[in-house]
């Protein structure tokens, strides 16, 4: 009795310490690989073959099974033959145990053979692109593509399910690759999708995501606005934008204009996209100012946009005097509005946003009466006046002559003959040397030069902005001067 149990303890030992001695071998079938990191497609049927030793072990003559484990001592199979088939859904180690043993498999030797890895060919997805992405507030759907990256595994069409992430309240459809995401009013978040392998469901690749950004534009105003209102009230347009809440209107620049007509309503928040204006009085100007409202909170960039409303409200100032030449201007800028100019009541130009003026010069100590009547797309008129006397400093030299002035293109300038008792013209001209053009920051702009000087010079303006200049024109001895407005 004693003998047997030493006999089978022994046994046991022996069995024990050859446990675990490799002496077979892991082939991929088909792949020719031994012992190495094979990749294969994950969730597909893969053959592998354990290969006998060459020599068995001692007092052994048949396999009595074969335990094939993953690397977590996990058991896939238990078979006696050499070839086992299964699903590989993620990497994993494959190790097989062979029991050895006599014919009767009594007696029996464990050998563990060379394990493998086995790897599942990594899938990669691309970042989703979005486009016809809304603005905050919107509920508009937009439309998202997302793909497998190219440079790694990609799995037959069918084998799997794309499902997408969107934030809460959120919607995606179709579950495929390109799809339409429709937003709710005040979520955001990231975007990313997920494909799911159908063999395997523990399979699953997620694409990088996206944090959606939907941006706030500024309100824009409706072509259609009037540029000036008529009679006492009018009504603005604003170009709806998709999501907004409510919108949010300032009236700033004038007491007399409101929202409401007997009121001083300035300021009014709705979700109206047209309001009305009302004028308490018969003519001015206001800066309409319109904001958009959002569920989250958040508000648009303000835009704002300055009308004027009923007869051009008119000044007339002498600007600047030099010599006898005067530059008037009427105060407001009455957009459409056409502005005639008169001196002493003799019409000297009419044309439409012409609120600057620019006389021939007179003889100095004369008074002039300098009017201009302004005509508005309203169908009304309003008249200023102003007297302005030219400057007299004593004797002063003839001025050069310009025709035309103001001057649009080219112009011809000739020096008059001045008395040298009276300070009057002669009738007579005198040669011209040089001419320049001075801009109103003192920078010559234009310079010319005659040699032994002549009688008329013909000056183009090309290249001038429209502005007021100094005419400087040199006889020999002395520089004369007077302004000029380039048109």
């Amino acid at each position: 009795m004693k003998k047997k149990l030493l006999i089978t303890i022994l046994f046991a030992f022996l069995s024990y310490i050859s446990y675990g001695q490799a002496a077979i071998i892991l082939h991929v079938n088909g792949s020719g690989t031994d012992n190495g990191s094979v990749p294969v497609a994950p969730c597909s049927s893969q053959e592998y073959e354990l290969l006998d030793p060459d020599n068995w072990p001692t007092g052994t003559s048949r396999v009595c099974s074969i335990r094939w484990e993953d690397g977590a001592y996990n058991t896939i199979q238990v078979t006696t033959g050499h070839v086992i088939t299964f699903t590989v859904q993620s990497n994993m180690q494959l190790q097989a145990y062979v029991t050895y043993g006599d014919a009767n498999c009594s007696q029996q030797t464990t050998i563990a053979a060379t394990p493998i890895s086995i790897l599942a060919s990594a899938i990669g997805m691309t970042t989703p692109v979005m486009a016809n992405m809304p603005i905050m507030g919107c509920i508009s759907p937009f439309s998202a593509v997302v793909g497998f990256d190219a440079s790694k595994y990609t799995p037959p069409a069918g084998s799997y399910s794309v499902a997408w992430n969107v934030p809460a309240g959120w919607s995606a459809s179709p579950a495929a690759f390109s799809t339409n995401i429709t937003p709710d009013a005040t979520s955001t978040g990231n975007i990313s999708a997920t494909v799911t392998l159908t063999a395997c469901p523990s399979v699953t690749v997620t694409s990088p995501a996206v944090a959606i950004s939907r941006p706030t534009p500024a309100v824009s105003f409706s072509s259609s606005n009037p540029t000036v209102g008529c009679g006492t009230s009018q009504v603005y347009a604003i170009n709806p934008i998709c999501g907004a809440a409510s919108y949010t209107y300032v009236l700033s620049g004038n007491s007399g204009v409101s929202f409401a007509s007997g009121t001083v309503t300035q300021s009014l928040t709705t979700t109206a996209t047209s309001v009305p204006i009302y004028f308490s009085s018969v003519n001015g100007s206001y800066t309409l100012t319109v904001t958009a409202n959002y569920p989250d909170g958040s508000s648009s960039a303000s835009t704002a946009a300055t009308y004027y409303f009923g007869v051009p409200t008119l000044s007339v100032t002498i600007t600047k005097i030099v010599g006898d030449v005067f530059f008037a201007d009427a105060g407001a800028r009455y957009s459409g509005a056409t502005f005639t100019w008169k001196v002493d009541n003799v019409l000297w130009e009419s044309a439409v946003d012409q609120t600057t003026f620019n006389a021939e010069p007179s003889p100095c100590g004369v008074s002039h009466t300098v009017s201009v009547v302004a005509t508005g797309v309203c169908g009304t008129t309003n008249t200023a006046t102003n007297t302005v006397t030219t400057l007299c400093t004593g004797p002063q030299a003839i001025e050069p002559g310009v025709s035309p002035n103001p001057v649009q293109g080219a112009m011809k300038v000739y020096l008059p003959e001045t008395d040298p008792t009276t300070g009057q013209a002669t009738g007579k001209r005198t040669l011209i040397k040089a001419i320049r053009i001075v801009d109103k920051a003192g920078r010559i702009v234009k310079k010319i030069e005659y040699g032994t000087g002549v009688m008329e010079a013909d000056v183009t303006t090309e290249g001038l902005s429209k502005d007021l200049y100094i005419l400087q024109v040199f006889d020999g001895t002395q520089w004369t001067h007077r302004e000029i407005l380039v048109k």
